[in-house]
């Protein structure tokens, strides 16, 4: 019964120890965080990412119809829509923030439909 007990003591130990090496799960994913809209989709957003100081951001369309972004702040929109043409970048757009935030991109479909549209983005904050 004392090798049992003494075995059980060894494993929490051992949890425990392993488990203070990895930092606890939050809303915000990290530092930059990346998105796919693909075509059955009218929007797609990435994770959220803190920032310490600047936040950049890109999206690619690689669709043949117009699409938009939007840079959000702990959900609420702090840019206007920003269009990127089909076959084109937004280049590295920058914010620079006034406080320590989590920041999200969210990309949207501009064909007639809603949908049809396929672009990739990406949030990075540092």
């Amino acid at each position: 019964m004392r090798k049992y007990f003494m075995g059980m003591v060894a494993l929490l130990l051992t949890i425990v120890s392993i488990s203070s090496f990895y930092p606890s799960a939050s809303a915000a994913s990290g530092y930059s965080s990346s998105v796919t809209l693909y075509s059955y989709q009218t929007s797609a957003t990435t994770e959220r990412v803190n920032t310490v100081g600047t936040v950049q951001t890109n999206v690619v369309n690689t669709g043949i119809y117009n699409v938009s972004y939007r840079v959000f702040r702990e959900g609420v929109a702090v840019t206007d829509y920003v269009t990127v043409a089909p076959g084109k970048s937004s280049g590295n757009p920058t914010i620079s923030p006034t406080q320590n935030a989590e920041y999200s991109l969210r990309i949207y479909c501009n064909s007639p439909t809603g949908t049809g549209c396929t672009a990739n983005g990406a949030i990075i904050g540092y």
